[in-house]
């Protein structure tokens, strides 16, 4: 029945309240915050490149973090939300 109509169900917000919304409006909202936050597509997942300069500053921290400190610190295999 939703997808005969163009309808689609969305949690909403700040409550635990399930919302009833056109698809369409859905997407131009989803367009409207993307543009309005300055957002842009990313063509690769910049998660590795922030965990290995992370990785590369604790190293330097040998003095600040001891080495069994080290792997609580780190992600072994990252993954964006």
């Amino acid at each position: 029945m939703l997808e005969n109509n163009n309808l689609t169900l969305v949690k909403a917000d700040k409550s635990k309240a399930i919302v009833i919304i056109y698809r369409d409006r859905l997407n131009e909202e989803i367009n409207n915050f993307i543009k309005e936050n300055h957002m842009n597509l990313l063509n690769k997942d910049p998660t590795e490149i922030y965990q290995k300069q992370v990785y590369h500053a604790i190293q330097k921290c040998n003095i600040l973090i001891d080495k069994q400190t080290h792997k609580h610190l780190l992600n072994i295999k990252p993954m964006a939300p």
